[in-house]
């Protein structure tokens, strides 16, 4: 399911608008916690039978995803996510299972990532809006920081109001983002 280290670039938007999805997705696959959704030990080897496994943290408990090996494909390419290699799996796989959870690959199409975070890890989310936020620079520079330093998975987006500030940072609007390194 993964050709040589996994890592965030092994994860590349597709044709659905579910970046929400995708940039908490990207730190799970640095995560220490990455096989509390993805369990070890699937493959395309030893024991393969075409299906694979997922944990999701739902309402309170870990509720497994079972999917088939089948991804959707136009002209013999993925047309969701993306692996970084051509045979890079584990990645759509698991958008494949979290499309099942919320019914459909047309449920992802827009959202939090805060959700996702909580659904990868069953950890505690806090949403801190800037624009509404007069919280002291350093307070929350400190705050970012903490958490980055214990493994907490941090987004951030850019609401369309900012649309010319994000283009001159050559980021998009209304798009969802890591935050791989506070510094």
């Amino acid at each position: 399911m993964e050709v040589g280290e996994r890592n965030r670039f092994d994860v590349n938007q597709g044709e659905i608008g579910n970046c929400w999805f995708l940039a908490p997705l990207a730190l799970l696959a640095e995560s220490k916690d990455f096989h509390k959704v993805v369990p070890a030990g699937q493959g395309f080897t030893k024991g393969y039978h075409g299906i694979f496994k997922f944990r999701f943290y739902r309402l309170g408990e870990w509720l497994e995803v079972v999917v088939d090996d089948r991804l959707p494909t136009r002209n013999g390419k993925l047309i969701y996510l993306r692996g970084r290699e051509q045979n890079e799996f584990w990645s759509p796989l698991l958008e494949k299972a979290y499309a099942k959870l919320h019914g459909s690959y047309a449920a992802l199409e827009g959202g939090l990532s805060i959700h996702a975070a909580v659904d990868f890890t069953g950890g505690i989310p806090k949403i801190i809006d800037l624009t509404n936020n007069l919280q002291e620079p350093r307070a929350l520079f400190h705050l970012l920081k903490l958490t980055c330093k214990n493994k907490g998975l941090i987004t951030c987006a850019l609401g369309s109001q900012y649309k010319a500030e994000a283009e001159r940072l050559g980021l998009q609007p209304n798009h969802a983002y890591s935050v791989t390194k506070v510094v």
